[in-house]
């Protein structure tokens, strides 16, 4: 393939192909650079032997990918991508998302259909996956494909949900739970992309609720307030009941977050909570009363928030709070905006 592209007039079937040429040399080198099996690794030494090859197997697949970019007039990306010093992030393991995250944004900007083609052959690829060994499969599975659907792109608006949801939201699902933040970041962003873009996917992102709790629990606010976007999309757009274990977890790491030093960050878990209360079975809403108990006080405490939006999200969900417990006299005197004698009637148990 290199050698292809070093002639002068290049055969129009490179062009046809780019966007597989592309993602398999992407691929090549992203693979490589995690691990390169022995007898290939003897294979390469050959070839470097008979042709004088310097570079190792990953650096030259980026070379034939550079050289494809110029050949299809996309020398800016190129140039993009070196002033970032991005093709040298790409042989390193612990950068590698970073630099195919990078990569792709600099694709989108200079040629929106060469991007959105990519995007929809790695979810041919995605949905072939299933059927294939283990090995590939699992390969698959760590690529970095999400970063691909991680920004606008017309392919997300049809994309075929029976044909490609399952195959998506499995890297999905193994991105969120990765040890790698990048990783993370990227498969909330992609979920933040398809939810709101296609209501059918968003139905099936339901499964993924428990993958979103785990997130909620991390340390760094830029991920939770992404995880609480993402939530109030599945609540808008499923409405399917929460099980109970679900809901548990859920309100167990709702409830710091009600205090968190980041505005919208508190005010995002306080509307999930109240958002969740709705979408709870009544067979179900037994095994959350001694929670939802809980957080009465906290959410009394923030109706005085010096931050308006707190405190009226706050209100809101204290009056839907006393209509779960079937507290009238609670309801009462939420309505009646009487919140000094509020306090008064907080059980200290249930």
């Amino acid at each position: 393939m290199w050698k292809i592209l070093q002639e002068p007039c290049i055969p129009q079937i490179v062009t046809l192909y780019f966007t597989r040429l592309f993602v398999h040399l992407l691929f090549q080198a992203y693979f490589s650079t995690l691990h390169t099996p022995e007898e290939v690794d003897e294979f390469w030494k050959t070839c470097q032997k008979e042709h004088g090859f310097a570079a190792s197997p990953n650096r030259f697949a980026l070379e034939t990918l550079k050289s494809l970019l110029c050949r299809m007039q996309c020398e800016g990306v190129v140039m993009a991508m070196e002033r970032k010093c991005g093709w040298d992030m790409l042989l390193s393991a612990d950068t590698q998302h970073y630099a195919v995250g990078l990569l792709v944004r600099v694709m989108r900007s200079s040629s929106i259909p060469l991007s959105s083609g990519i995007a929809l052959y790695l979810l041919r690829l995605l949905s072939m996956a299933t059927s294939l060994a283990s090995c590939s499969h699992s390969c698959l599975r760590r690529c970095p494909c999400p970063v691909f659907l991680s920004g606008p792109s017309p392919v997300l608006g049809c994309l075929d949900v029976t044909k490609y949801g399952a195959s998506l939201l499995e890297i999905i699902s193994t991105n969120l739970q990765s040890e790698c933040r990048e990783r993370r970041h990227l498969a909330l962003r992609c979920l933040m992309v398809l939810g709101p873009m296609n209501p059918a996917m968003a139905k099936k992102m339901w499964n993924l609720t428990e993958n979103l709790v785990d997130v909620l629990q991390e340390n760094d606010s830029f991920m939770v307030r992404m995880t609480i976007v993402v939530l109030r999309y599945l609540f808008l757009y499923n409405g399917a009941p929460i099980r109970s274990p679900v809901a548990l977890r859920l309100a167990e790491a709702l409830l710091p977050l009600f205090d968190s030093d980041d505005s919208q960050v508190q005010l995002g878990s306080i509307t999930v909570f109240e958002e969740m209360i709705d979408l709870l079975r009544k067979e179900e809403r037994k095994a959350l009363k001694t929670q939802v108990w809980q957080r009465l006080l906290p959410l009394f405490i923030h109706c005085h928030d010096e931050n308006p939006r707190v405190a009226e999200a706050s209100q809101q969900a204290l009056l839907r709070v006393a209509e779960f417990l079937k507290r009238r006299n609670l309801m009462q005197l939420v309505n009646t905006a009487e919140l000094w004698q509020f306090a008064e009637c907080l059980p200290f148990k249930s």
